[in-house]
């Protein structure tokens, strides 16, 4: 770690398209995200179907092991995909 903070280095980047990805990717895992949590929802509440209880113990499952297990994160793909379909599970939390 360097022993002198260098404010050089946090002008040089492009800050407003650091934060229009943090927009985008914010707006597709909540919009995403709240389609399948609804989804979900109301086939584990409503519906009765062959498996459902196995589906729903794995979607709990889902809630015990922390989402930087599941992808190394380098592109768009690996951010938003597991997001969405996390937020399956920890829709309630």
């Amino acid at each position: 770690m360097a022993a002198i903070w260098r404010w050089d280095a946090m002008r040089q980047g492009s800050w407003a398209r650091y934060f229009s990805n943090s927009l985008v990717i914010t707006f597709f895992t909540v919009s995403l995200g709240l389609v399948t949590m609804s989804l979900a929802g109301y086939a584990f509440a409503r519906l009765n179907f062959k498996g459902r209880d196995l589906l729903f113990f794995f979607s709990l499952i889902g809630l015990m092991i922390p989402e930087h297990y599941s992808s190394d994160r380098t592109s768009f793909r690996h951010v938003l995909v597991p997001a969405i379909f996390s937020s399956i599970s920890e829709g309630a939390g």
